[in-house]
């Protein structure tokens, strides 16, 4: 196994602010064979849909002065090592939001564009894992 491939997110972008969707999205791409080797039948469907909402709020307040992202980022990753710990979702969920709140909150660039770029990968998880059968 090439040492890429030991990391199940090898593939997920090193920058946020501009990834490669064109290798991420389709059928038989990225989080495509993400989803099907490495989330299915190991997280349900709702657990999902519960951080993506959470994702969808925080698009919703971005526009807000006192709104802070970083912070609001931060304060996911105990919920996701809570559901972890209550195995509601497998450490390479827990892996992929470290990898998009390190992601949108670290380094230079549009913290905003990294945001909505991170969601768009969210919501294609969420959607390769209801087309497998998430319940």
């Amino acid at each position: 196994m090439s040492e890429q491939h030991k990391d199940p997110l090898y593939w997920f972008p090193k920058n946020l602010e501009k990834p490669k969707f064109e290798e991420l999205m389709p059928e038989g791409g990225n989080i495509d064979n993400f989803v099907k080797g490495k989330l299915k039948g190991k997280m349900k469907i709702t657990q999902l849909r519960r951080f993506f909402d959470e994702f969808a709020s925080m698009e919703r307040k971005l526009k807000q002065p006192e709104f802070k992202l970083d912070a609001e980022l931060s304060l996911m990753m105990p919920k996701v090592k809570f559901a972890r710990a209550r195995k509601l979702c497998p450490d390479e969920f827990v892996t992929l939001m470290s990898k998009i709140q390190k992601g949108v909150c670290e380094g230079e660039g549009n913290k905003e564009k990294k945001f909505k770029n991170a969601k768009k990968i969210l919501e294609a998880v969420v959607a390769y894992s209801k087309y497998y059968g998430g319940d």
